[in-house]
């Protein structure tokens, strides 16, 4: 498993897509998807496949910006009040797509 990084910043007008990015992640075999700040989500996946990067893409494209990065270690969290609330949203959106099926 590798480690991997995304991060974005929208516009302020923009809806954020958090859910649907967590979605995208968790359907596609990323593990261990934990929120380390507002706008940044690190996870563990096999070797990241170019057709979820292009989900991601295309998903992130009207953002100021965005960057998908593997090969990485987090050494501390940033924000532990923020990460607790982060997760707690992450396991809603997997309980959510558990419950589609």
């Amino acid at each position: 498993m590798s480690n991997y990084v995304l991060s974005y910043d929208r516009i302020k007008e923009e809806v954020d897509p958090i859910e649907k990015i967590i979605e995208i992640l968790h359907v596609n075999g990323a593990k261990n998807i934990q929120r380390v700040l507002g706008s940044t989500l690190i996870f563990h996946h096999e070797g990241l496949p170019p057709e979820v990067q292009t989900k991601l893409s295309k998903l992130l494209k009207g953002m100021c910006y965005y960057v998908i990065l593997g090969g990485f270690e987090v050494t501390k969290q940033v924000n532990p009040d923020t990460v607790y609330n982060g997760n707690e949203l992450i396991q809603k959106v997997i309980k959510g797509l558990s419950k589609k099926k």
